[in-house]
C-alpha cells in the first residue's frame, strides 16, 4: 500500500490514540475495490489494526462500529472485508461483529512472502436514516 492510497479521497480512516499518546489502532475503509464483489455499492474494510498490547480493550469494536456507521451513512448496503483463512482470532472477531463468510475465496501474495488464502466476510448494513 502506497502513501497515495492513504490520502485518497475515497478512503476513510479512523484512528484511536491511547494514553500516553500512541497509535492504539486504525481502520481504513471505503468503497469496495473487490473485483469479485457481486453487489455494486459495497463498503469495504481495507485494514483494521489494533496494537497487540492493547487488544481485548474494545478498541477493535469501536473501529469496526465506525466503519459500519460510515458505510451506512454513505448509503452502502453491505460491508465486506477479506481475512486470512488461517487467522482464527480475526475470524472470531469478525463473527462477533455479526459478519459471516459469503463463500468467496482468493489466494493473494502477502508482502514479499508467500501467497495466503483469504476468505471474504459480509455484513448487511442498516439503511441510512
Amino acid at each position: 500500500m502506497g502513501p497515495e492510497r492513504l490520502t485518497s479521497s475515497a478512503w476513510r480512516c479512523q484512528f484511536i490514540e491511547s494514553s500516553p499518546p500512541e497509535l492504539a489502532g486504525f481502520c481504513a475503509c471505503g468503497p469496495s475495490h473487490d473485483s469479485q464483489e457481486p453487489s455494486p455499492g459495497a463498503w469495504e474494510v481495507y485494514h483494521l489494526h489494533v496494537a497487540p498490547n492493547l487488544r481485548g480493550q474494545g478498541i477493535g469494536d469501536q473501529l469496526f462500529a465506525a466503519a459500519v456507521e460510515r458505510g451506512a451513512g454513505a448509503g452502502y448496503r453491505a460491508l465486506t472485508l477479506w481475512v486470512i483463512a488461517l487467522n482464527a482470532a480475526n475470524r472470531r472477531f469478525y463473527a462477533r461483529q455479526g459478519m459471516r463468510t459469503d463463500g468467496a475465496e482468493q489466494i493473494r501474495p502477502l508482502g514479499g512472502g508467500p501467497a495466503v488464502a483469504e476468505v471474504r466476510y459480509r455484513l448487511d448494513l442498516p439503511a441510512a436514516s
